[in-house]
């Protein structure tokens, strides 16, 4: 958008908004005062029609109170008198006198008019029990039972009787529209039921014979003195409404209302004129105004242009306009320091190649020693790591030769026994024995044979179990094995790490599970966390259960490794995977035991490892992983390591048998030494 042009909009919007701002505080300040003035000036013009109404009324009256006052100066018959009413008023249809039990006592009448049925009884509604002598009332419109047409009639009493004069009501409408000429707004005047009697213009007219049935007019007739409403789809008007004393007719006036309001249009056109002209005028200053800003910004715009082309700027303008010439200025003393840096620069660009590539030949040397001791550190950590498991196993195997030590002292213990029973039983074979002394000697070298066979055994049962888990932690062979039996082998070489400590482990496996994946990585995973869980979840002296858990769910192996132990906080979990991370640094941790169950599981095992703790509740680790991973290039698949023979033992001439974990569980029970339950 062109200077010219933002400036043209920015002085038309704020002219227009100001106008529109007090035009609208102009028309909430003013449309309600004009709503007050409409409502008044109409209840004035109700009043003032009612007093009308009354003037005119009295014409009709006049005649009537002339004749009364003769009936009663000069005694005249009552027919008589009616007769010199007609003769003397041209603007009765009937005069008649009806008895106080409304029977027609006399009447007369226009001979124009048609003559009733039967005009005996009077309606009860033509005589107001306050009608008083002198006094008259009008009626609503009637049907009258002496002419049979509809009627008005005007009553006053008479010696007794009622006097009424019927009038018709076109005679009325008449003499009430040029009494209320004056009234310049929508005159309605209708009886007490509604009826239509009169009305100054088209706007009422003759629409309707009675209006009772409008809403706005019954809630006038009501007794309402001003209401608004719809009348009839044309619009919403206010009606104010007034009656006289002698009469119940209702003088009703109807003025336009909100938008159908003229005065309402007249202000509002008048605000929008004056709204245009205000936005017009604004327009012709703002195009003058932003000519006079436009000029010598846009030459100041040129010599910009040039200094940034490289050339020299032109002649700067002088606008008279003190910030513009302060710009001009400015503009004029940076083109001169521009050309001046521009030298400076040209003369600092020539040494600049020079330390380019000097920086260039440094960043490539640090480059190399960087990547090289990224190298020597990604060495070192993988050193770390197989040290790691190299500890694992070596801690193992520190166990393994301790809990060797029981079996393989007492087999040499029976076996010196059995070689002295032996040694005693050459000494004594040339010399007569008894049959007593021979069974006695021969049931201890039974004995001593059955408990040097059952620590042998034992012996043999750890060195199995040692060999296929120490042969599966330092390979990565793939083989088919169950997984409950894996994990009693893995606790056998483990149980000397929680041999001599107050803490049990346990390990459960709902149903046999046979997978097809890597054993050494498992073996290698619960070494770690049932490590984890020794160190730093209990005190050296503190006692606690370990629970290994093992589930198949659809295909999917779910392996469980809690301990009630004292938990992890909310700080420590989301870094025990990192490598390096450890709570005892200093104190013998590493800080990638955690680390390398995470890349087994993820990596080897192709699962997933979560964790759950909190302080003071414990420590769960949940591994899942594939029944039967998916096979990989260069991974091995053997049923059976070749490199960890099957033991067997024999019995004298009992049959060879292999020794499982289970018939291992049934002999250290039978000698009352049992192994963990894991």
């Amino acid at each position: 958008m062109k200077l010219r042009t933002a400036l043209v909009l920015v002085l038309l919007g704020s002219t227009t908004a100001i106008t529109a701002f007090v035009a609208l505080l102009l028309l909430t300040l003013r449309l309600p005062e004009i709503e007050r003035e409409q409502r008044q000036r109409a209840v004035e013009s109700a009043q003032a029609a009612a007093i009308s109404v009354d003037h005119a009324l009295a014409a009709f009256e006049a005649p009537l109170r002339t004749a009364v006052a003769a009936g009663k100066s000069d005694r005249l018959p009552r027919q008589a008198l009616l007769d010199a009413i007609m003769a003397g008023s041209g603007q009765y249809l009937a005069v008649y006198t009806v008895g106080a039990q409304g029977k027609v006592t006399a009447f007369a009448r226009d001979p124009n008019t048609q003559k009733a049925g039967e005009i005996n009884y009077l309606n009860a509604q033509t005589m107001p029990a306050t009608l008083r002598d002198a006094d008259f009332v009008w009626s609503d419109r009637l049907l009258s039972i002496v002419t049979g047409n509809i009627v008005i009639a005007a009553m006053t009493r008479i010696d007794g009787e009622v006097l009424i004069a019927e009038i018709a009501p076109e005679r009325v409408h008449r003499a009430l529209t040029e009494s209320t000429r004056s009234v310049s707004q929508d005159l309605l005047v209708v009886d007490g039921r509604g009826d239509w009697i009169s009305s100054n213009s088209a706007f009422f007219g003759e629409r309707m014979s009675n209006y009772g049935t409008v809403p706005a007019i019954r809630a006038l007739l009501g007794g309402v003195a001003f209401t608004e409403a719809d009348f009839e789809g044309r619009g919403k008007y206010a009606f104010a409404a007034a009656s006289s004393a002698r009469l119940s007719w209702r003088y009703i006036i109807a003025v336009p209302s909100g938008a159908t309001n003229p005065i309402y249009q007249r202000t509002i056109l008048v605000i929008a004129v004056a709204l245009g002209g205000s936005a017009l005028l604004a327009l012709a200053l703002g195009t003058y105004a932003a000519g006079r800003f436009a000029r010598p910004l846009l030459r100041l715009t040129e010599g910009a242009h040039q200094i940034a082309d490289g050339r020299p700027g032109s002649e700067w303008p002088h606008s008279g306009i003190a910030e513009v010439d302060m710009l001009s200025r400015d503009l004029r003393n940076m083109a001169n320091t521009l050309s001046q840096r521009e030298a400076a620069l040209v003369r600092a660009n020539e040494t600049l190649e020079a330390r380019v590539s000097q920086r260039t030949a440094e960043l490539s040397r640090t480059n190399d020693e960087l990547s090289q001791a990224l190298a020597t550190l990604t060495l070192a950590q993988q050193e770390l790591v197989q040290a790691e498991k190299m500890v694992a196993l070596g801690n193992m195997v520190a166990g393994i030769a301790h809990e060797l030590n029981t079996p393989i002292g007492n087999a040499l213990l029976a076996s010196s026994t059995l070689h002295r029973r032996v040694v005693e039983l050459s000494q004594k074979s040339n010399e007569s024995l008894t049959k007593r002394q021979f069974n006695a000697l021969l049931a201890d070298l039974t004995e001593t044979e059955q408990i040097t066979q059952r620590n042998l055994l034992r012996a043999a049962e750890l060195i199995q179990s040692f060999k296929q888990v120490a042969a599966d932690q330092t390979s990565d062979r793939r083989r088919e094995f169950e997984l409950g039996g894996l994990l009693n082998e893995i606790l056998v070489s483990l149980r000397p790490s929680f041999k001599h400590r107050p803490i049990t482990v346990d390990c459960t496996v709902a149903s046999p599970i046979v997978m097809d994946s890597i054993p050494g990585a498992i073996a290698q995973i619960i070494t770690n966390l049932v490590g984890n869980a020794l160190t730093h979840a209990y005190d050296e002296n503190g006692s606690g259960s370990i629970r290994i858990t093992g589930a198949l769910r659809d295909d999917t192996v779910e392996l469980s490794i809690a301990d009630d132990g004292r938990g992890m906080s909310a700080e420590v979990q989301p870094r025990i995977f990192d490598p390096f991370f450890t709570t005892r640094m200093g104190k013998g941790g590493t800080g990638l035991g955690l680390s390398i169950v995470h890349s087994l599981v993820t990596n080897v095992l192709k699962g997933t490892i979560s964790v759950q703790s909190a302080p003071g509740y414990g420590t769960q680790f949940t591994i899942r992983c594939p029944r039967l991973i998916p096979r990989t290039t260069g991974q091995e698949d053997n049923a059976v390591d070749a490199d960890v023979p099957t033991l067997s033992a024999t019995d004298n001439n009992e049959p060879r048998e292999h020794l499982t974990s289970g018939a291992a569980a049934q002999r250290r029970e039978h000698d009352g030494d049992s192994a963990p339950t894991g």
